[in-house]
């Protein structure tokens, strides 16, 4: 129907919108980007834009949830274990490799990862747990937390200078850093 946000011609205005947003993101960072900028290259008025979005960072928002909100609905209607979740959650990410290298690289807001993250984290505190022996709550937080942005920093590299490995490879090679390999690896030498 004509005038609702939902109709054929309004999805596909957002879409262009987007995509538009998305070129200009390959080559500017987000807090330089206008929305005049934005209008021309999508070619639509100011008037347009706003109808959808507020600003720039609100477009890249909207842009985050709907990407993350798919990517949790895929992930969730398998539940396999961490590997096969994490591999599957790479190939995703090959799928619309512009799309999460934009995000990962221009992560303002990091509400909609931390979605993602939640999903993990409870098994990842109770690994860690086993590993390192240890029950205080700070340290397996810390433990975590390193784990995630060593894994981000590899999965970003990845993305941008080596996007002929394959999304298994990569898991290899987390799965190879994480910290039961690193204790095993340690207590072999010892």
């Amino acid at each position: 129907m004509v005038g609702t946000n939902n109709n054929r011609r309004s999805q596909m205005t957002k879409k262009i919108i987007q995509q538009e947003f998305l070129q200009l993101l390959q080559n500017k960072e987000l807090s330089v980007i206008t929305i005049t900028e934005i209008a021309k290259a999508a070619d639509i008025n100011r008037g347009t834009f706003y109808k959808y979005y507020t600003d720039p960072s609100d477009l890249m928002h909207q842009i985050e949830t709907e990407f993350f909100s798919d990517v949790l609905q895929r992930l969730n209607a398998k539940q396999p274990d961490f590997n096969t979740w994490l591999e599957n959650l790479l190939a995703i990410f090959v799928e619309n490799r512009q799309l999460a290298t934009i995000i990962l690289l221009n992560q303002t807001k990091e509400q909609n990862f931390n979605l993602l993250l939640e999903e993990i984290k409870p098994s990842s505190i109770a690994r860690f747990a086993a590993v390192f022996g240890t029950k205080n709550q700070a340290d397996l937080e810390l433990y975590f937390s390193y784990f995630v942005s060593g894994a981000l920093g590899c999965i970003k590299t990845w993305l941008l200078q080596y996007p002929k490995k394959n999304p298994h490879e990569i898991v290899q090679i987390l799965q190879s850093s994480f910290p039961a390999n690193i204790a095993q690896q340690l207590e072999l030498r010892n």
